[in-house]
């Protein structure tokens, strides 16, 4: 049964100014997440378990660098822009609420741009982030 509100690892981001990620609570609907991601939404699999959900025509439309999408190898896959939330999906294909233990791996394989320089992407602690208001 689809719950009506879920728990997000929400990843925001505006010009120049990439966000700490945190857990927020939204309507578990196509409308909230087109509205998070300022869009209409594109879903692709993290892992197993894990969703990302971003803007489909983010690097279309320019949207300001946010997380560097990393392999299990460690090698870059993507580079995301826009807002980018994390949300785990049941047996019915329908999204469920972000654990706290998906957190790490959350972070791991999506650190923080800082910038992108030629061919070479510098990244960020997530603890050095400035905290979304």
């Amino acid at each position: 049964m689809k719950e009506k509100r879920i728990k997000i690892f929400a990843m925001r981001c505006e010009d120049g100014k990439v966000y700490k990620g945190r857990i927020e609570e939204m309507e578990n609907s196509l409308e909230a997440k087109q509205t998070f991601v300022d869009g209409h939404i594109q879903v692709v699999g993290l892992t197993d378990e894990i969703d990302l959900v971003l803007n489909d025509e983010g690097k279309l439309d320019s949207l300001p660098l946010n997380r560097v999408w990393l392999g299990k190898d460690g090698n870059i896959l993507d580079i995301l822009v826009g807002n980018v939330l994390a949300c785990r999906f049941d047996n019915e294909g329908d999204f469920t609420s972000i654990l706290e233990s998906d957190i790490p791996v959350i972070l791991e394989r999506l650190p923080a741009v800082k910038a992108v320089l030629g061919r070479n992407v510098l990244v960020r602690n997530e603890e050095d982030l400035p905290e979304y208001e």
